[in-house]
């Protein structure tokens, strides 16, 4: 759970930034660990989802009345620019 947890946080901080916290949530039924991470810029705590295989990560935040925001990062390389906030 320890490596799943720091790719958790790497996920987060590499798509919205300073991370505070990473907390795991639940494993879903399909194998995907589901975390939160509480991060600095933001209000609402971010939803971190690892895949299976460990290698790709989805990370969920809200940012304000906007709606939810959704990056894909590749836990291998990290974002691409155009996935960068």
């Amino acid at each position: 759970m320890t490596e799943l947890l720091a790719k958790a946080h790497l996920a987060a901080s590499q798509i919205v930034g300073d991370v505070a916290s990473v907390r795991h949530v639940r494993t879903l039924p399909t194998g995907e660990e589901v975390f939160a991470a509480k991060c600095t810029e933001l209000p609402r705590r971010v939803k971190i989802t690892i895949n299976p295989n460990g290698q790709k990560a989805a990370v969920e935040w809200k940012s304000g009345s906007s709606g939810e925001n959704y990056k894909i990062c590749d836990l291998g390389t990290g974002p691409t620019e155009e996935e960068r906030v």
